[in-house]
């Protein structure tokens, strides 16, 4: 089948209704053939599970429309510069950082005592929330750092990419694709950026590899941050993580990463001919 003919006929809203539908009977199944599971090990599962049917409707579709797999990951450019590459992605961690040091800031100013509200718990099981603790941690780390790079790369960076570029034109494709990833993450404007620097790696690298690579680094660093906060957290005598934010930090962690971010953006921004990977002649170079 036509390259762009294969990302006309895949309808994207499909995969929306099949995760919502698919999870529900994922959860009253689990119910009731398991209804002694503890909270930690159903987290586990239905994560594995989340991720597996998005693989799959991707391998359906794939498959139906015959996309060339080959074709679609790409091949890892041999001038590609990683300097840059990783400097940005660190870039974007920093932003992110300093966006959350920005709204405990401001949540600080509103309610003084709003800090001794958040939690002194980890962000990791421990013994006391499951006999398997240490098993859903390794299992946790490998969906986050290793499972959800791949196969959201897929679909954010490879299928709504492509589609939307046949739809709306390169450019747009790659706004609304990073704003729907932005919009399913906690820090929204930090992902929108991130997924904004992700497709246009993957347009002017060719291959979805590079993002792929740059997702699992951003999560392996986000991954190792709550590990530190988990081993070394600031208790306070009520036993409540405490936390003095710094509007000073925040802005100059913005500012400085903003500048990097902005001018990676601009530098690369697609022009209004250039086409996503797949639809690119072996030839074509940007």
């Amino acid at each position: 089948m036509d390259s762009e003919a294969a990302f006309y006929k895949i309808k994207v809203r499909y995969i929306a209704l099949l995760i919502i539908v698919g999870m529900i009977l994922f959860f009253m199944f689990i119910g009731a053939i398991c209804p002694s599971l503890g909270g930690p090990e159903k987290a586990v599962i239905a994560g594995l599970f989340f991720y597996a049917l998005i693989a799959l409707w991707i391998t359906l579709n794939f498959n139906k429309y015959d996309v060339n797999y080959k074709k679609f990951v790409g091949t890892i450019p041999y001038d590609i510069n990683w300097l840059e590459v990783i400097a940005v992605v660190f870039a974007i961690i920093i932003l992110s950082l300093g966006f959350t040091e920005l709204r405990i800031y401001i949540l600080s100013t509103i309610n003084p005592d709003i800090l001794s509200y958040v939690p002194g718990s980890s962000t990791f099981y421990s013994l006391k929330d499951s006999p398997m603790a240490p098993f859903l941690n390794f299992m946790e780390f490998i969906i986050g750092v290793l499972i959800a790079p791949i196969v959201e790369e897929f679909l954010f960076r490879g299928v709504m990419l492509h589609r939307f570029t046949v739809k709306w034109g390169i450019r747009t494709a790659v706004l609304v694709s990073s704003f729907i990833f932005g919009i399913l993450h906690a820090d929204i404007l930090g992902a929108f950026l991130f997924g904004v620097v992700m497709c246009i790696l993957y347009i002017r690298t060719g291959t979805i590899i590079v993002p792929i690579i740059c997702h699992m680094l951003n999560n392996l660093i986000a991954y190792g941050t709550q590990m530190l906060g988990t081993f070394a957290p600031k208790v306070s005598k009520a036993g409540t993580v405490t936390h003095i934010p710094n509007l000073e930090l925040a802005i100059f962690l913005m500012i400085f990463s903003g500048v990097i971010i902005g001018y990676y953006i601009y530098r690369n921004w697609p022009r209004k001919y250039w086409v996503s990977p797949y639809f690119r002649k072996y030839d074509e170079e940007y």
